[in-house]
């Protein structure tokens, strides 16, 4: 053994630091002999230099060629290396003290650091007779004690019998424990646990307190006082008493001086916030804030230092919004960049009165707003006359509380209106060569009207708005129907039905009369969209001279009158406009020939000029059903088949937007997992490809309404359901309250790719003298699937790995498992969209 190697780390410097004293960083200084660490120390950096207070001691091999000293900077997630050197052991001899430089990755000087190394031979001095008799090493002398009483334990001065260094030590050291009985209850302090050894008071206890926390902390306030915060040095000394005060115990921050200290700290941290006030150094403030955070308290404390000096701070922030605020009033009024300084200033002194619980900053606010108010209205006022742009800056600039605080929403309703009408005639008027009203036009007179509907309030509004349509509308009507039509679906939704018909009247009627029919179909069928009907003052007069025969027609109940009044109305295009006055015709002319609910009578009226007459090819599949089954003669017990009768396309836009915006979802996550939707995975890792892949890959997309997204694993799957769940499902969505919580594999959506399993959970219903079994066919979006080949798995643990963790869907392989068939389960119904319903005959 060469010995042992003491390293003294003292101070690191000239490196640039990446925040201020509270940024929450950490430099870590590791020392290694030949890569094994010895010890790492840390401390908060500031301003590029850093001072440790701490050393250690390695047994030194005589093998050992080289002492590392590494340095590492630790961030909010993480630590990284910031540079290091490496010093051959020959090199050294007897007490070094030095700089050295630390290099980068780059071989570039990142700082130094000043240590101080110290190189001895083998301990030939003291030795601790109550540890351990173990001892190695062929250098290490003999350790045969010299006869004296049996001893329980206690320091002896081998110095003055064994060979070595140390041989010139004239005298030795007495005995502690004196009898040769060791009384244990009054051992030293510095004893530890059954054994008379020395104690670590810097090593942590048990609840991973230190018992020397408190003194250290105490030790690095006394090298500050008194405290000057303008100092960086006492900064840091400050910063790293928190710091030890929060490795102390509860007992420990109790005593006299954990008190004592406490408070100490306490002050140097309020005198170091008042300093970052008095200099408006608002990152130090926040500074002290934190350090504050970071002190200990008692837990039944009711104001805390932090919450103090927070309250602090706010009273103080909003006195100086205030302040701003009222320097900027004269400003303010001309709008522009200092009203909106003015108002934030207003916000911000709100915000921080209302968290300083000190007052409240209302009335210096209100007594603000009450002296703009008069110049700020007439600025506004000229504005809307000269530049409507900035008055319009200026009221999205005070919002609408502000707004109604000043009084200025009468010119705001008055900018609404101008603006408006300005928008609804540049987006109905013509412009030179257009053809038709295209849809940027359509997009332009939508927001036209949201505009304007915005200030229908205003009565000065209405009678602008009427004014303006009457002048627009000549050149809508004379330049295209869609041009018309879209005048109309403007002129019904901003103005009232009894001002609409005599402002287009006229204009309908100078129209060829195919061009009017046109411009008053196409207009019934946009303002259905908007659940809006064509006011009856419209129609031409004929039309209405129609409806009015079959109403009275209707008072009177004869039949044949009634059966032609009816047929002129369907055959004329006025049919189309009054369909509920046909339908009660068609109820009355059902009731009167009890005619079966199947048989339409409008083609039945349509059919003959003389009686309700009508001779149709039958198309319906069940009826031809019912006579192909008549014909066969064999039936079996026993499925052998399963026989598609009819199928009904759902396109539910709701749903399917919906199940679109989570399919997107789920295809971002998996693609962040990585999961793999390939054959080869569904091949090698879930038992296989889809039987429905199978049979509809590539011939199902032409009738769907987009393909499948493959790398979100996307897939045609079967649910059996009954026929009024299949309606209900059609018409909503699926039902996760319905789902059954005692599942094999938990409360989830079970689709399967076999109809055979599907088959299982369908109810089926005579339609027509056939059983007919309903069959949903879904897009389901599996997403990252997990695979599951348990017998009997934990639902619980399914459901969460879907709901809490990564995986979207589950496959369970009961095929693998019990030879049936593979079940697929969603845990959110949104993955899943029905796009038809299938209706089946089983054959026997």
């Amino acid at each position: 053994m060469v010995g042992t190697l003491e390293v003294q780390v003292v101070e690191c410097f000239q490196v640039k630091s990446t925040g201020s004293l509270f940024s929450g960083n950490k430099l870590f200084v590791n020392v290694k002999l030949d890569g094994v660490e010895a010890r790492s120390a840390s401390l908060p950096e500031a301003a590029g230099g850093v001072r440790w207070d701490f050393s250690t001691q390695m047994v030194c091999p005589q093998h050992a060629a080289n002492l590392e000293l590494q340095l590492k900077r630790e961030g909010l997630f993480s630590s990284h290396f910031v540079g290091g050197c490496s010093l051959p052991l020959q090199q050294i001899s007897g007490t070094l003290e030095q700089e050295v430089p630390l290099w980068d990755g780059s071989r570039s000087e990142v700082g130094r650091l000043r240590i101080c190394i110290s190189k001895s031979g083998p301990k030939t001095g003291l030795m601790n007779l109550a540890g351990s008799q173990i001892v190695s090493g062929s250098d290490r002398p003999a350790l045969t004690p010299a006869p004296t009483q049996s001893l329980a334990g206690g320091l002896v001065n081998r110095a003055s019998v064994a060979a070595g260094s140390l041989g010139t030590v004239g005298s030795s050291l007495e005995n502690y424990a004196r009898s040769a009985t060791t009384d244990l209850e009054s051992r030293p302090a510095f004893a530890r646990g059954s054994s008379q050894a020395l104690a670590n008071l810097a090593a942590a206890r048990e609840d991973g307190s230190r018992p020397d926390a408190v003194r250290r902390a105490n030790e690095l306030l006394v090298e500050v006082d008194p405290f000057d915060a303008s100092r960086e040095e006492h900064r840091q000394k400050l910063a790293q008493a928190v710091e030890r005060l929060r490795h102390a115990s509860n007992a420990d921050l109790s005593g006299p001086l954990g008190q004592q200290t406490l408070s100490s700290c306490d002050a140097r941290i309020e005198i170091l916030f008042n300093d970052a006030m008095q200099h408006r150094n608002e990152k130090d403030a926040h500074g002290a804030l934190w350090l504050a955070g970071r002190l200990p308290s008692p837990e039944d404390a009711e104001v805390t230092l932090q919450l103090r000096l927070r309250q602090k701070w706010d009273q103080h922030s909003s006195k100086e919004a205030l302040q701003r605020a009222s320097d900027l009033l004269p400003a303010a009024a001309a709008g522009g960049l200092e009203l909106e300084d003015f108002m934030d200033a207003l916000d911000l002194a709100e915000f921080h009165s209302l968290r300083s619980q000190q007052g409240s900053a209302s009335a210096a606010v209100e007594k603000l707003l009450k002296a703009l108010e008069k110049p700020l209205f007439g600025t506004v006022q000229q504005l809307l006359r000269d530049n409507p742009d900035k008055a319009e800056a200026i009221f999205g600039t005070l919002g609408a509380r502000r707004t109604e605080a000043l009084g200025l929403q009468s010119l705001q309703q008055q900018l609404l209106r101008e603006k408006g009408l300005q928008l609804l005639k540049a987006a109905l008027l013509p412009s030179p060569g257009q053809i038709g009203f295209p849809e940027l036009r359509r997009r332009k007179l939508r927001h036209a009207i949201l505009t304007a509907r915005g200030a229908l309030d205003d009565p000065m509004t209405r009678v602008a708005l009427h004014s303006m349509m009457q002048e627009v509308g000549p050149s809508c009507f004379a330049h295209s129907t869609e041009s018309s039509v879209w005048f109309l679906r403007a002129l019904i939704e901003l103005l009232p039905e009894e001002q609409v018909h005599p402002s287009v009247r006229r204009c309908l009627q100078e129209r060829p009369a195919d061009q009017m029919v046109a411009i008053l179909t196409q207009s019934k069928e946009l303002l259905a969209e908007i659940n809006r009907e064509l006011p009856d003052g419209l129609l031409p007069d004929e039309w209405q001279q129609l409806r009015q025969e079959v109403r009275q027609a209707l008072a009177r109940g004869n039949e044949a009158e009634l059966k032609t009044a009816c047929q002129k109305l369907i055959d004329s295009p006025a049919g189309v406009f009054y369909q509920r006055d046909v339908q009660q015709v068609v109820a009355k002319l059902r009731s009167a020939f009890r005619l079966p609910p199947s048989w339409s009578v409008e083609s039945m009226v349509r059919g003959s000029d003389v009686k309700l007459l009508a001779k149709n090819e039958v198309t319906d599949s069940r009826l031809l059903k019912l006579f192909d089954e008549l014909l066969r003669s064999t039936a079996l017990p026993h499925v052998r088949n399963y026989r598609a009768v009819r199928a009904v396309q759902i396109m539910n836009a709701p749903t399917w937007s919906s199940y679109l915006q989570r399919r997107d979802h789920v295809l971002q996550q998996c693609m962040k997992v990585k999961a793999r939707s390939d054959a080869g995975f569904w091949r090698d890792r879930l038992n296989g490809e889809l039987m429905t892949e199978q049979i509809l890959a590539d011939r199902m997309e032409v009738s769907a309404f987009t393909p499948l997204k493959r790398e979100a694993n996307e897939v045609w799957l079967f649910h059996g359901t009954s026929h009024a769940a299949a309606e209900g499902i059609t018409s909503d969505d699926f039902d996760m309250t319905r789902a059954n919580p005692s599942g094999l594999f938990g409360a989830g959506v079970y689709f399967a790719e076999s109809v055979s399993k599907a088959d299982e959970y369908v109810k089926g219903k005579v339609v027509g003298g056939v059983e007919l079994f309903p069959l949903l066919l879904c897009r389901v979006c599996l997403g990252y699937v997990y695979y599951c080949d348990e017998r009997r798995p934990s639902a619980r643990a399914l459901e969460e790995h879907c709901l809490l963790e990564d995986w979207h869907s589950v496959l369970g392989d009961r095929k693998k498992t019990s030879n049936t068939f593979r079940e697929f389960i969603i845990y959110d119904n949104l993955q899943a969209f029905p796009a038809y319903i299938i209706y089946y005959a089983r054959e026997y």
